[in-house]
């Protein structure tokens, strides 16, 4: 092997031939839990997708099923965004070499890293609507505000910075630029929300704290119900939160208080109920003039900026809507009545929900009559749970997948085909044979199990168990060279061996 280097220990090789350790060609699964985290870079010239998967950013051409992978965070991605003209692609981590890089979402090289951004890394950030400004959260004890300005090459480090001191304990986890002013900013938790604005002369952002009247609700459990999204109406000085009891929240700045003159002393005006069944409105997306809410039953609302209903997906076979992102592409009219007096008109756009599933759907879907024509197009499922086991066929290109919400996946890693099985117990270990005939399976409740990977995983016996008690969760499992014996270690570290017809 030296023999194939120069003397400096350099040489050339090709990628694979072995020089590295390990190369990461392809990833399965995102971070679903990542509110807004799948962005849509859908355009005239490609069909893609940008998410994050652990450390790793993830560009995914749908169309041709190839990714580029953004690598170099030392800790998992924590929150990303993209600009608006879907050129820039930003992604944060959080925690000891945390990291902040920005990155061309064509070709996916990073054209800057900023390290160790804070103490502790970032947990919330987003990018303003001309693509110059960074406005980021901190993931601190005592949280911290920033803009960068991504322009100036020559500096390092924020323009500016602020502790949030008004937060009171309730971490701030969303950030969100006026997408008509770069200098007008919200800031929100669970329950404290302040509207920041900033100068590039001052030395600190400034904060307003609307206060919140019991009498705005028509309820008094709704007036502690947490904030979910916050967008800023464009053109105008509105912004609109949403909360997990379906109220939509409309800030503006009062003309009856004397002596207001900054736009970011807005007040509570008003509180529409959305949702009469209290069902949690998750997030919120700006489109053309729509105002666009993704919610918990997994349906997709289109709302005027007066914020009367104009269009709904429903009946989508989706669970909590997580992200909304529409395609950078000119919007299309959903065909109408001639008698009707507007027309919905958007782009293409991807929704991403809890159980990792990631559907495009088209406008074109709203007035399609028959149930199956209205779900839209499945791009990709990820992992709805997270991972307990994985198995390696031991002659093919099949990897097998157990999850903490019971589903096992046997997945092939050549052709990207899967199938999927929803299992009776959770798959805490999971061990191919040697001959790859079977798949051993152990559950949380202490039981064998013993699929058939070549039939639906049809179970060839009765299952067995290692003790009575069904707190012995399994967590290893050994195949005989022979596949015909098989032993097991649980959590009270209790060895068994079974024979293979052991009934």
């Amino acid at each position: 092997m030296q023999e194939e280097f120069d003397d400096d220990g350099e040489g050339d090789y090709e990628r694979g031939e072995g020089v590295n350790a390990l190369n990461l060609e392809f990833v399965r699964g995102y971070n679903k839990d990542i509110k807004d985290g799948v962005h849509n870079l859908t355009n005239g010239e490609r069909k893609a997708i940008f998410y994050s998967a652990a450390h790793t950013g993830v560009i995914y051409d749908y169309e041709e099923g190839e990714q580029k992978l953004l690598q170099g965070h030392c800790n998992k991605i924590t929150c990303t965004a993209c600009s608006a003209d879907k050129r820039l692609i930003v992604t944060a981590d959080s925690g000891i070499d945390s990291m902040l890089v920005l990155w061309d979402s064509y070709d996916g090289i990073p054209i800057r890293t900023y390290f160790n951004p804070y103490e502790n890394g970032i947990c919330a950030l987003d990018i303003s609507q001309d693509g110059r400004y960074l406005a980021t959260i901190s993931d601190d004890k005592f949280q911290a505000v920033s803009i960068w300005d991504l322009q100036n090459e020559e500096l390092d480090e924020p323009i500016i910075t602020t502790l949030c001191g008004y937060a009171r304990d309730d971490k701030q986890y969303l950030i969100k630029f006026n997408p008509s002013d770069a200098y007008e900013l919200v800031c929100h938790g669970e329950s404290q929300l302040a509207f920041l604005s900033w100068s590039e002369d001052s030395d600190e952002i400034e904060y307003y704290l609307s206060p919140i009247q019991q009498s705005s609700f028509s309820k008094k459990e709704k007036k502690n119900a947490a904030f979910t999204s916050t967008v800023f109406i464009p053109d105008s000085t509105k912004a609109v939160t949403s909360t997990e009891k379906g109220d939509l929240l409309v800030w503006d700045i009062s003309l009856i208080v004397d002596g207001m003159s900054h736009t970011n002393e807005k007040r509570l005006t008003k509180v529409l109920e959305l949702h009469q069944d209290e069902t949690s409105i998750n997030t919120l997306t700006i489109h053309g003039d729509y105002l666009v809410t993704g919610n918990e039953d997994g349906s997709v609302r289109f709302y005027d900026f007066d914020l009367k209903i104009c269009g709904w997906f429903e009946n989508l076979d989706l669970g909590v809507i997580k992200s909304i992102s529409f395609a950078d592409e000119e919007p299309k009219s959903v065909d109408h009545e001639e008698e009707a007096e507007e027309e919905l008109k958007c782009a293409d756009f991807i929704v991403a929900d809890s159980n990792a599933v990631v559907c495009k759907l088209e406008s074109r879907l709203f007035e399609e009559l028959e149930p199956d024509q209205k779900k839209g197009e499945v791009i990709f499922t990820g992992l709805k749970s997270a991972i307990n086991c994985i198995a390696v066929h031991p002659h093919e290109p099949i990897l097998a997948i157990g999850g903490k919400s019971g589903f096992l996946i046997t997945w092939n890693y050549t052709t990207k085909e899967e199938e999927y099985k929803q299992l009776k117990e959770e798959p805490c270990a999971i061990e191919y044979s040697p001959d790859g005939k079977y798949l051993m399976g152990g559950t949380a409740d202490g039981l064998i199990r013993i699929y058939d990977p070549y039939n639906d995983m049809v179970e060839l016996q009765a299952p067995c168990k290692t003790s009575e008690r069904s707190d012995h969760a399994i967590k290893q499992l050994i195949v005989s060279n022979d596949s015909e014996h098989f032993a097991t270690m649980d959590v009270n570290n209790c060895v068994c061996l079974f024979k293979r017809d052991h009934k």
